[in-house]
């Protein structure tokens, strides 16, 4: 059984990549290569060789102890992220080769930076989000949930990845009592979309310590800037709002619009056979608040599939397509 697939968002040179994350506890990397076909005849050159595409499996990550659950790639395709039922949340680099730089080795490299531990069950879904410069001095974060019902973010410091912070909803109005399936990334990764098997989404925004005080302080018509514990610029993850009863079976699959699709809609589907699709909208008073933000059932397509639906994705070019598959072994568009 392969359980997920990500291309990956930049390759050298004109080809393209894919990982695919299997039961079988590995991970393939595929790439695209030009080859002359000499089956067939080019009728605009009068005869001769037509170049043709073929994807070949150029790589094998080995390491995870069982079933590969998810994977991710980061916004460069220079980190690749997977996680599996053995608990654990693998970082690998990608080492890619110009065209014009023959080593006389192959000119994909995969090297492991690091295996990461903390989650006590089985690791869902693992998501890249960029770090502002509020996580560590890396330039990613990454976001990981699992069986345990945590959420948990991942940072990198000198090159060591260590656990920043676990999110519980205790630092809001949610708390997931179930797992978490799915983490989404949008708004230029400072809004993080969980999904559970409580049939709630969870909305989080990430701020700064020093943001949260203000927050705090116009909340309560408070002036007060001398609590030097909220005066830094280290990244929290605070839950602002929540769509309960999202779904009224576990929600497998979360997928925000990409920002340049303009809109925000959140994708969602499950073991209901459902396919939801939310959009933000104004509370009346000040428009749209980003730390209350307000969602409202865009599109609900009951018996989507014949069965549970396992995963959704927009088109990452514009957001005017979504993707579904399903138990049923079909992908919809």
């Amino acid at each position: 059984t392969i359980r997920c697939v990500e291309f990956s968002p930049y390759t050298a040179g004109e080809g393209g990549m894919l990982a695919t994350a299997s039961f079988d506890g590995t991970v393939g990397i595929w790439e695209k290569f030009a080859k002359d076909d000499d089956s067939q005849d080019d009728e605009n050159d009068g005869g001769g060789k037509t170049p043709t595409e073929a994807w070949e499996c150029t790589a094998q990550l080995e390491g995870h102890e069982s079933e590969v659950k998810s994977l991710s790639w980061n916004a460069t395709g220079t980190l690749l992220a997977t996680c599996g039922r053995d608990k654990s949340v693998w970082v690998w680099e990608c080492i890619q080769s110009e065209p014009n730089d023959y080593s006389g080795e192959d000119d994909t490299q995969f090297e492991c930076l690091a295996v990461l531990h903390g989650h006590s069950a089985d690791v869902k879904s693992v998501r890249f989000a960029p770090s502002h410069d509020l996580f560590g001095d890396g330039l990613d974060v990454l976001l990981s949930c699992s069986y345990d019902d945590s959420i948990k973010c991942w940072a990198e410091d000198d090159g060591d990845w260590y656990c920043h912070s676990t999110i519980t909803g205790a630092e809001g109005p949610l708390l997931h009592d179930s797992t978490v399936w799915d983490v989404a990334v949008g708004g230029s990764g400072v809004r993080l979309v969980s999904a559970s098997d409580d049939g709630h989404l969870g909305i989080w925004r990430c701020y700064t310590s020093a943001e949260l005080r203000q927050l705090e302080n116009e909340s309560e018509n408070k002036n007060d800037n001398t609590d030097a514990t909220f005066s830094g610029n280290e990244g929290q993850w605070k839950c602002v709002g929540s769509i309960r009863n999202a779904h009224s079976r576990p929600i497998y699959s979360t997928h925000v619009a990409p920002p340049r699709a303009g809109h925000n809609r959140i994708a969602s589907v499950g073991g209901d056979d459902l396919l939801a699709v939310y959009k933000e909208v104004p509370d009346g008073i000040s428009g749209y608040n980003p730390h209350q933000p307000r969602f409202a059932v865009d599109v609900k397509v009951e018996h989507a599939h014949e069965g549970d639906i396992n995963c959704v994705r927009w088109n990452t070019r514009d957001g005017t397509v979504l993707c579904t598959v399903g138990d049923d072994g079909v992908a919809k568009l």
